[in-house]
């Protein structure tokens, strides 16, 4: 599959999200690319050889894990896939955990389609020039984007959700 590929396949699983919500995946923890979805923040590993996943501590981590998996699915085949893959996961799951904060209340759909937003927007980036940023060499399981998850000046809401969305001519 190529970008343009993956990009319809994310924008009709926001149609699918939007009219049937998102499925549940399995119960439990889900990990993948130093992501872990899970509903209760873990515990520090003290003496690791590894660094902690990045945790996507989620109301609804079934469903989360259902839509991570369908983004693995639409971009596992897509070039340099294991140069930016923790990136692009790390970013959904730093969206998602941003999203829960700013709306504590929000529905299974609400919170997927956040995070497949990032994921859309993420491999609407990896086509254009500029291409994506990531960090060849990391400590600690940084990604990029954590450079500038506290230097944000836009609130993850619904609302811009929403309008996002709209934008690419999506109903949600």
């Amino acid at each position: 599959m190529d970008v343009a590929g993956a990009r319809t396949t994310l924008r009709s699983l926001a149609i699918t999200i939007s009219e049937d919500g998102p499925c549940i995946k399995r119960v439990g923890p889900w990990g993948f690319a130093d992501t872990l979805i899970t509903d209760t923040q873990p515990t520090p590993t003290v003496d690791g050889w590894y660094p902690d996943p990045r945790p996507f501590v989620s109301p609804y981590p079934e469903q989360m894990a259902w839509v991570f998996s369908e983004v693995v699915s639409a971009t596992r085949n897509l070039p340099k896939y294991g140069l930016w893959k923790e990136e692009l996961f790390g970013r959904m799951g730093n969206t998602g955990n941003a999203f829960v904060e700013s709306e504590p209340s929000c529905s299974p759909e609400q919170l997927a389609l956040a995070v497949l937003l990032e994921a859309l927007l993420f491999v609407e980036k990896l086509d254009s020039p500029d291409g994506v940023e990531v960090l060849i060499v990391t400590v600690d399981n940084q990604i990029a984007d954590d450079e500038w998850a506290g230097t944000r000046i836009q609130k993850l809401d619904w609302s811009s959700v929403q309008t996002a969305w709209a934008q690419m001519g999506i109903d949600v």
